[in-house]
């Protein structure tokens, strides 16, 4: 009997340094994920100029109007509507064939107050994809948001 209960209790030391070694690995893990997000500058502190993000976008190696529309991203994300408008306007004349561009442009023209603006980027992106369902449902919703609005 008694060499039953040792046989069983070399079990116990190797679980504690397996259960060790992952808390280890798991605390390695962690500390390198929160190092990652910690370098990468977001903060509203930053300036508020065109090169936000171009800097990180140009070293991965991305085509122009894809590092204006991420740019765009960024100023739509600090609040600034007109700065985020100029970039989509670059990303669209450097590839008017992209529909992504139209509607986030149109959202931050919607956003800056812009309805009419909104209105016509929505128009030039069903110029080129007129049976775009993303496109044509915003155009629905601000024709309707319209015949909806109370006459004063």
């Amino acid at each position: 009997m008694e060499g039953k209960k040792t046989t069983h209790l070399w079990y116990l030391p190797v679980l504690l340094v397996l259960t060790a070694m992952f808390i280890l690995i798991g605390l390695k893990f962690v500390k390198t994920g929160s190092e990652e997000k910690t370098s990468t500058p977001a903060t509203q502190d930053s300036p508020a100029s065109s090169d936000i993000t171009t800097s990180d976008t140009q070293e991965a190696g991305l085509p122009a109007d894809q590092t204006d529309y991420l740019n765009a991203g960024a100023f739509m994300e600090k609040g600034d509507y007109q700065n985020a408008t100029k970039s989509l306007d670059a990303a669209i004349a450097k590839n008017p064939n992209n529909i992504n561009y139209y509607s986030l442009k149109s959202q931050a023209e919607l956003l800056a107050g812009n309805e009419t603006a909104a209105r016509s980027t929505l128009e030039a992106g069903l110029k080129v994809d007129p049976s775009n369902n993303l496109l044509n449902s915003k155009l629905d919703v601000l024709n309707n948001a319209e015949n909806l609005a109370p006459a004063n």
